[in-house]
């Protein structure tokens, strides 16, 4: 095997790596993203509902539940409050984008090394170190992605080679779509 052909089986391989990184990242992001809009939504509906049933009267037989009502809203607000506050599932989305649109850059260096007329095999050498520096710091700073996400992502890698496999029509096509909302990107 040639040295040409050792570097592009290894450039090959990283950005397949790279791929995967990213979209775990980009799933990971969008479920985080979520969660954050669901516990905000909920502390903004829970804590209209109680200050507009706080001024609310009713009847007598009604005051014990009322109160009892109130007193539970309170405390679920309390809860989901410290768990916006203490979980932050909004910033972590936002980690794990990041994370992801650096494993993207990464993945684009590559390809464009690997894609140009190198003169020699030197640029190439190069791109290749200076890509793993930074894949190791970007892995040191990236925050876990639960192994869920990654069984998710195979899954959807099976699905887009099957559809290569296949060739797309316009079904496959808007399947393929829907398939790849979360990753911002077509990975074809």
């Amino acid at each position: 095997m040639t040295d040409t052909s050792k570097l592009n089986k290894l450039v090959d391989i990283w950005k397949g790596r790279l791929l995967d990184a990213q979209m775990g990242h980009y799933i990971q992001s969008e479920k985080m993203g979520c969660r954050a809009n669901w516990i905000g939504g909920a502390i903004i509906v829970f804590t209209v509902g109680i200050t507009a049933f706080s001024l609310f009267e009713v009847p007598d037989k009604y005051d014990e539940l009322g109160r009892w009502g109130l007193a539970g809203a309170s405390g679920l607000v309390t809860i989901l409050s410290a768990i916006q506050t203490f979980y932050k599932p909004g910033e972590k989305a936002e980690v794990h984008r990041a994370q992801a649109a650096r494993y993207g850059a990464m993945k684009r260096k590559l390809e464009m090394a690997h894609g140009e007329d190198v003169d020699g095999l030197w640029d190439l050498r190069t791109t290749i170190r200076n890509v793993e520096k930074e894949w190791e710091g970007v892995a040191l700073d990236s925050p876990l992605t639960k192994f869920a996400v990654i069984k998710e992502v195979e899954s959807k890698k099976k699905i887009l080679a099957e559809i290569k496999e296949k060739g797309i029509d316009r079904k496959a096509e808007k399947a393929l779509k829907k398939l790849c909302t979360d990753t911002n990107e077509l990975p074809l």
